[in-house]
């Protein structure tokens, strides 16, 4: 396929806008994260610990259901 032919091809696939409430909501989500990956930097005391490890148990907290949570404790 010649070079003219794959851009024009390219420009006629439009991608679609992200909706304004995905964006909003994922930098909701994003917040949410960070705040829990501080507070299990807290409950540390402020120990030295690895940033991504926190962030990484923020997020599947915060992924696993509210029922489930309530099953474990």
């Amino acid at each position: 396929m010649k070079m003219e032919t794959r851009m024009k091809a390219n420009r006629q696939q439009r991608i679609p806008e992200p909706e304004a409430t995905t964006i909003a909501e994922s930098e909701i989500r994003e917040d949410q994260i960070r705040v829990r990956a501080y507070e299990i930097y807290l409950e540390r005391n402020g120990e030295p610990g690895d940033p991504i490890e926190d962030w990484l148990q923020a997020e599947a907290e915060l992924n696993t259901p509210k029922l489930a949570m309530a099953q474990v404790a």
